[in-house]
């Protein structure tokens, strides 16, 4: 069973991590600690078909285990005042792939290029992650 978080125990702040087609990822304060926040659009929320996309995948990724994947603390599902919340509350990652080539990418550049090993060990770690999730695909 997935933990129900109520957007109660949630303190939403502004900043914005990223969005997409089907809602953003926001910054929030869970028992105090920073948690990223996957919030589906509210007006893609009030389609039952979207909720059940949105299980499926806390579902699976409540299973998963690895240092190199973002892990599922639960989820928010709830509907107040004709409004739905449908929103997957999970570890917020320190940094992104996108600062980091960023820094060291540039004229406004902070660190030297990536040296090849730096670079192969980020391979690396992505790969044994999709090695990972791949092994899964059986078992879910």
């Amino acid at each position: 069973e997935v933990l129900r978080i109520p957007s109660r125990c949630l303190l939403l702040t502004d900043k914005k991590l990223g969005s997409g087609s089907y809602g953003e990822v926001r910054i929030a304060y869970w028992r105090g600690c920073p948690v990223a926040v996957k919030m589906l659009y509210e007006v893609l929320a009030s389609v039952q078909r979207n909720i059940d996309l949105l299980l499926q995948e806390v579902f699976i990724a409540w299973r998963v285990h690895h240092p190199n994947v973002a892990a599922v603390s639960g989820v928010t599902l709830e509907t107040e005042d004709g409004k739905t919340r449908a929103w997957i509350v999970m570890d917020l990652l320190q940094g992104s792939m996108a600062a980091l080539i960023d820094a060291t990418q540039g004229p406004q550049r902070v660190y030297g290029p990536l040296t090849l090993r730096e670079q192969v060990d980020m391979a690396h770690d992505a790969l044994c992650a999709l090695d990972y999730l791949h092994s899964l695909v059986s078992v879910l």
